[in-house]
């Protein structure tokens, strides 16, 4: 019986093959879904075919049609409709053509992974698993695009700034969120005393951004911000956390709540929930900049103790910007919980573990059970509630993690997050050069229109 254990083992498959494992995957859930199903919650798919259509037909974008995603997002929304015949496919083609190429996107950050992990089979296991149960959001989103430059730009920084830099920017250009990665990178590269690293990584990726935006104003002018405006605006949106507050005194209490269609998305209002709109900016801020601060402390406390800043330090720290982005933002869907995917492998089983938990509950509540969290019934909304409890608990967790903190034997952590404390180096003992393998554990704006 072991000796079968052994051999069913799936870290002992080639490479290659664990690679195309997300692939594989994606198309076998959405072929297994039907067209009907398929089509609606494929829903965002159908605006940016619509908005692939209108760039290829000679439009301009933000000036000729509204778009609320950075310039960027264009081209995986028009990439599908370039294959023969040109713009001649319909939406159940679309969706097909759009998740080849996320499955694409899929193995290249397998690949990333692997490498970043002393090619680990293992790790590439756990990212064939992490895809397989965020399929929808991965296979139906565009944020896989993002997810990889981010990771691009963690895995580059060290070596080459500049390049990590203009991975930010690319990432910034189609997404948002990684802009706010640019501090914690920025301190990262400072604490090695990299100053022209530091320059680098900044001028990488302002670059991108200004000519990016540049070429949008060139084009569209002023309306070529529009999609700030459009980001700025949008209310409570059903997933967040402040919504899922609301929802539970609902639940609870009884608290009249409204769930309407807003910016293209499902906004609660209800008592109170115009001030956690306004304070949502606000929170945003302290939450990033603890992050930012603690980063700079973990990191100038790992430069004094082994003359460098481990990766795994760098991922615990990037990690944390994009948990507390989702704790603290009024709007989350279901595919931003993909934009912490990589990190399950990158990171310590227990935080893995709760990312795993977050990822299940998300695709559930998403692909199963949505229509009924829009008619607040109970069993869903304590759902979602477990979901942003969980999703709190790893923000939080990742905060503290991050502290400098000594053991109470007087000796400093160990570099892995979650490891045993070390003793302190004594006076003269070179450091151990950084380990790269990682333990890996065991084992996604709105659903139904962009976010």
């Amino acid at each position: 019986m072991i000796d079968l254990a052994t051999r069913l083992d799936p870290r002992r498959a080639p490479a290659a093959v664990l690679l195309l494992a997300p692939p594989v995957l994606l198309v076998l859930f959405v072929g297994l879904t039907s067209e009907t199903t398929r089509l609606i919650f494929a829903g965002d798919l159908a605006v940016y075919r619509r908005y692939g259509l209108q760039l290829l037909a000679g439009s301009i974008p933000y000036r000729d049609f509204g778009v609320e995603y950075p310039p960027l997002a264009l081209v995986p929304m028009t990439l599908p409709l370039l294959a023969p015949p040109p713009g001649g496919i319909d939406d159940l083609a679309y969706i097909w053509r759009f998740t080849l190429m996320e499955g694409a996107l899929a193995v290249a950050a397998g690949w990333v992974l692997y490498e970043a992990t002393a090619r680990s089979r293992s790790t590439l296991v756990v990212w064939a698993v992490m895809v397989g149960l965020a399929w929808a959001s991965v296979a139906l989103r565009y944020d896989l695009w993002a997810v990889l430059c981010v990771l691009v730009a963690v895995v580059l920084v060290e070596r080459r700034p500049g390049a990590a830099g203009v991975a930010l920017g690319l990432g910034t250009m189609l997404k948002l969120y990684p802009i706010a990665l640019l501090p914690v990178l920025g301190v990262y590269v400072l604490a090695r005393r990299d100053v022209a690293g530091s320059v680098r990584l900044l001028v990488g990726c302002a670059s991108v951004v200004v000519l990016v935006m540049a070429a949008a104003w060139a084009a569209a002018g002023p309306a070529s911000l529009g999609w700030l405006l459009y980001q700025q605006d949008r209310g409570l949106q059903i997933e967040s956390l402040g919504a899922g507050l609301l929802l539970g005194l609902h639940a609870l209490a009884g608290q009249p709540v409204d769930v309407a269609n807003g910016f293209g998305s499902m906004q609660v209002r209800a008592p109170g929930s115009d001030v956690l709109v306004a304070a949502s900016p606000v929170v945003l801020a302290v939450l990033l900049g603890a992050v930012i601060a603690l980063a700079a402390l973990r990191f100038r406390r790992d430069c004094a103790r082994l003359g460098r800043v481990p990766r795994s330090s760098l991922a615990l720290a990037c990690a944390a910007a994009i948990a507390v982005l989702l704790v603290g933002s009024k709007v989350l869907s279901v595919q931003y919980v993909i934009w912490l995917l990589p990190f399950v492998v990158l990171l310590p089983p227990r935080a893995g573990w709760m990312l795993v938990a977050v990822t299940a509950l998300s695709t559930a509540i998403y692909t199963i059970g949505y229509p009924a969290l829009l008619r607040l019934e109970t069993p869903m909304i304590v759902a979602l509630l477990v979901r942003n409890v969980l999703l709190a608990v790893i923000a939080a967790w990742l905060l503290v993690e991050m502290w400098p903190r000594t053991s109470r034997l007087g000796g400093y952590p160990s570099p892995e997050p979650g490891g045993r404390p070390e003793p302190r180096p004594s006076p003269g003992r070179r450091p151990r050069p950084e380990s790269h393998e990682t333990r890996s554990p065991a084992p996604a704006r709105d659903p139904r229109r962009p976010g």
